[in-house]
């Protein structure tokens, strides 16, 4: 079975580069370039696993967060965060608003295929 992922992140560079990976790495991927694009496509393609990066316009990762976590289907997908801020209170803040990680700008390719495979073999991300 290929695991389908979101990729919600306004850097082009950083996701085409995240979507490259991931789809050498035999993933079906979807791509996004701020949260509101990224909830629609959610929407449609019940993804497995979604990758947000916090800060973006029109809607931030936080905001998304929340309104995925408010749709039933969603309420136990895999959520991780992509951030450059290292802040103590970052992070934590975004463990209380219901992510499941928090993944440091910049990671190597082999250690964000580490922590997705970690959530991907879970049996809620199979439930949808």
């Amino acid at each position: 079975m290929q695991y389908k992922i979101l990729v919600v992140e306004d850097n082009l560079p950083n996701l085409e580069n995240i979507v490259e990976l991931l789809e050498l790495s035999n993933f079906i991927v979807f791509a996004a370039i701020n949260g509101k694009d990224g909830l629609q496509i959610a929407l449609q393609q019940n993804p497995d696993l979604i990758l947000c990066d916090k800060q973006m316009p029109v809607m931030n990762g936080y905001q998304l967060l929340e309104l995925v976590r408010s749709i039933p289907r969603f309420k136990y997908i895999p959520f991780v965060f992509l951030s450059t801020s290292s802040e103590k209170k970052d992070i934590e803040m975004g463990f209380a608003e219901g992510a499941n990680d928090y993944i440091l700008k910049p990671f190597t390719g082999y250690a964000l295929l580490h922590k997705m495979e970690k959530y991907l073999k879970q049996p809620h991300a199979m439930l949808h």
